[in-house]
């Protein structure tokens, strides 16, 4: 599915960038609570029924998508299993911050000779994101998924402050 979530009231979407949202899609947004934050959480919960640990990656998480989680009321199953992550962190780790930039599309011209198809949309920056994190040579391995990931109480502290 897909999600647009409202700006905070008093801000506006920033011009110019290439991933702004029209002003009419946004007027139609539903809130995260009602259309994006219940998906997302069975998203979660399915994968737990069928794996030891969940790591729930987003690329430059800690700056926006756990802010935008935490602030828009997204609860996680309450299970020591779920962990997030940033995956700018995990890149890092791996390839001893030899890159200038570690923008999805910086990294994924590094990777593959081209930018990711359709940047900044949602799916194909997700694709492009698997095709990153599991690339060959700077694979990011379970231990590290684990050492750069953190429960959600750390997320939630960090919001907070």
């Amino acid at each position: 599915f897909q999600c647009y979530v409202k700006p905070p009231p008093g801000k506006t979407a920033q011009k110019g960038v290439p991933h702004e949202i029209p002003e009419n899609t946004i007027k139609k947004a539903k809130p995260f609570s009602e259309h994006c934050g219940p998906g997302f959480r069975r998203f979660i919960d399915k994968h737990l029924g069928d794996s030891r640990l969940v790591v729930v990656v987003g690329h430059n998480a800690k700056r926006y998508d756990h802010r935008l989680l935490f602030f828009h009321g997204f609860v996680p199953p309450k299970a020591a299993r779920v962990r997030f992550a940033d995956s700018i962190e995990w890149m890092k780790h791996v390839t001893a911050g030899v890159f200038p930039s570690y923008s999805i599309d910086s990294l994924h011209k590094s990777f593959f000779g081209k930018p990711p198809p359709a940047a900044h949309n949602a799916i194909p920056d997700c694709y492009a994101l698997t095709r990153i994190v599991n690339f060959d040579k700077y694979r990011v391995h379970s231990d590290v998924a684990w050492l750069k990931s953190e429960p959600w109480h750390n997320i939630r502290s960090r919001c907070c402050k």
